[in-house]
């Protein structure tokens, strides 16, 4: 089986439990501006099943073709927060492991996840739907449902939006946030 990822299953399986929390406090800031009430003990437990979820996912791109859109991997590396773990599973680069945790030997990590550049074909037409129907969403992400669409692949996704896309486009989508 095919899976991509995009950028919320992926900042979602990569982050630690400060960027959990600092999510959930600017999403309850937000709510409460409005004059709602914000549960935020309920967001960080949907926060941490997302995040189980992805990883789970993850550790079967063993046996799995597991693809992310080049564009989402250098997002990704721009964050100091995921940027270790996107050259763990891109690269194949396990200086960070070892630095951080004076690993003197390797072993061989079977999951990984693989670039892909997606045609600009591919993303223009996707975009140009996603215009059309009201959805705004990042070029990276719209990368991600054109890339799903193209290699006929399962998409991962923590953002509503993303899956309501995908899933106008017929693409089979596991929503992390559930």
């Amino acid at each position: 089986m095919r899976i991509v990822f995009d950028t919320s299953s992926l900042s979602h399986a990569f982050e630690d439990f400060t960027h959990s929390l600092y999510s959930a406090i600017s999403y309850c800031l937000k709510i409460e501006k409005k004059g709602r009430k914000c549960d935020l003990k309920s967001f960080l437990k949907r926060r941490a099943e997302s995040t189980h979820r992805t990883r789970i996912t993850l550790l079967d791109c063993d046996v799995n073709e597991c693809l992310v859109p080049v564009d989402i991997v250098k997002e990704l590396k721009v964050s100091p927060i995921m940027r270790d773990e996107t050259e763990i599973l891109v690269n194949r680069d396990y200086y960070e492991l070892r630095r951080r945790y004076g690993l003197k030997e390797m072993i061989n990590i079977p999951f990984s996840l693989k670039p892909y550049e997606v045609p600009e074909s591919e993303f223009i037409r996707v975009k140009s739907y996603a215009v059309r129907r009201g959805y705004n969403i990042s070029d990276q992400d719209i990368k991600a449902v054109a890339l799903a669409k193209l290699t006929n692949s399962k998409l991962v996704t923590a953002d509503k939006k993303l899956k309501e896309l995908a899933v106008e486009l017929n693409v089979d989508v596991v929503y992390t946030t559930e």
